[in-house]
């Protein structure tokens, strides 16, 4: 009977381990018995291996042989150079992890050799490539020429904190550019002319995802806005004006992120996005030049927006001063029902404005504030009226303050309002 019983069970996990797909919880089960150890090896798709703790190569294969996804974690030394060589590693990967088709090196060291045996012999199998933290003398353009050229089923890739500003990358990125089955791309570290960012965007009809430094300004978003039909997330830095933020929120109707950083902005601007945007969740604006603001205030542009992105959950506005006023303040608290996350900077008018913000946002549980000039007893005596916040943190002149509600008391008793 017992032993009946434990067949049962066995049986049980058997058609369960595969929908477990927390690492902790498979280690966890891993543990239980030699049979859930085997069931592991046998069923688990993803590992992550810091790399400077695993004992060899070959003992990644042996334990987990049917893997889909790989992520190898290097480190860097007291100069910032990477400890370990993805090599032997590569070379694992050639022969061994056939249903490999998702890789992610990060902090190690990697040479043009490797692109090139990785491209041949598991290039075709690769649907996700991601490539972060590499030191900028480790690797140059042949070696992305490589990964171009025989990865010719990419769907994501990603060139992320690898500086170097030795290549310019034209020549790969053409070619990367014919791949037009691309859905997500990052490629924000990466020097190169504009001529080569826009072709790569208008061969690139089926992205959903692009993370990019900025180097053809309002005429990129432009390309962006015809093309990229179906994106749901963007990123793009610098030299960006409010025209170009029109023309984007014109034609990328599905965006649900949106991180900008903007030379001009009007509240024509933000209407926009308030009224074509219904589906954004995430908005970060970044205005990166005093005189940026060609309409002052933006409040009426603020409230549009939250008027007509109702999903919106997270707001991070960094102004100037003069960019909102206390009604301004007032609107993100009447309007910004779903927010969860605000972020403030150079934001102040009054003690009113702090006050009417303070009246709304009802589901709103981190607020960050930055050169907002509020007095810490103001704050005290506000901020946490909304019964939804649970962190603050405030870093302006004369006021640092990092709290939750649970020092909200203890604050109070030292910092009193009359």
């Amino acid at each position: 009977m017992e032993e009946h019983d434990l067949l049962d069970v066995d049986t049980m996990f058997s058609g369960v381990m595969p929908y477990v797909h927390d690492g902790d919880d498979r280690n966890s089960l891993s543990l239980v018995s030699r049979k859930f150890y085997e069931l592991d090896s046998l069923t688990r798709n993803h590992v992550t291996v810091h790399v400077h703790y695993a004992p060899t190569t070959s003992r990644l294969s042996q334990r987990f042989p049917n893997i889909e996804s790989l992520t190898l974690v290097g480190m860097f030394d007291e100069d910032d150079f990477p400890c370990f060589e993805v090599t032997s590693w590569f070379l694992e990967v050639s022969v061994s992890f056939k249903r490999l088709n998702a890789l992610c090196i990060r902090d190690m060291y990697l040479e043009d050799e490797d692109l090139e045996r990785l491209g041949k012999m598991r290039g075709k199998d690769l649907r996700v490539l991601k490539i972060e933290g590499i030191h900028e003398h480790c690797v140059n353009e042949s070696g992305f020429a490589c990964v171009a050229k025989w990865c010719n089923q990419l769907r994501e890739f990603c060139f992320e904190n690898t500086y170097s500003e030795e290549y310019t990358y034209g020549n790969w990125l053409h070619e990367l550019a014919l791949r037009n089955k691309l859905r997500e791309l990052n490629l924000q570290c990466i020097d190169f002319e504009p001529y080569c960012q826009c072709l790569l965007m208008e061969r690139c009809p089926n992205l959903e995802v692009l993370h990019t430094g900025d180097v053809c300004g309002d005429g990129g978003l432009h390309v962006v806005g015809q093309v990229c039909k179906k994106l749901r997330k963007l990123t793009y830095d610098k030299q960006v004006t409010h025209m170009g933020l029109i023309s984007l929120a014109q034609e990328c109707c599905n965006l649900e992120y949106l991180h900008l950083t903007l030379t001009s902005i009007t509240n024509e601007a933000l209407e926009c996005i308030g009224t074509h945007l219904k589906n954004l969740g995430e908005f970060h604006m970044i205005l990166d030049e005093k005189d940026g603001i060609t309409e002052s205030p933006l409040d009426n542009g603020i409230r549009a927006m939250l008027n007509g992105c109702s999903k919106l959950e997270r707001l991070d506005t960094r102004l100037f001063p003069g960019g909102l006023t206390d009604m301004g303040l007032g609107y993100i608290g009447n309007y910004g029902h779903n927010l969860k996350y605000l972020f403030l900077q150079n934001i102040r008018e009054s003690d009113a404005g702090l006050v009417e913000l303070s009246k709304g946002c009802p589901k709103l549980r981190k607020l960050e504030m930055r050169s907002c000039p509020f007095n810490r007893q103001s704050i005290v005596a506000y901020v946490f009226k909304i019964p939804s916040l649970r962190y603050l943190k405030v870093f302006s002149k004369g006021c640092h303050l990092v709290s939750t509600r649970l020092d909200f008391e203890r604050l109070r008793s030292f910092y009193p309002v009359v």
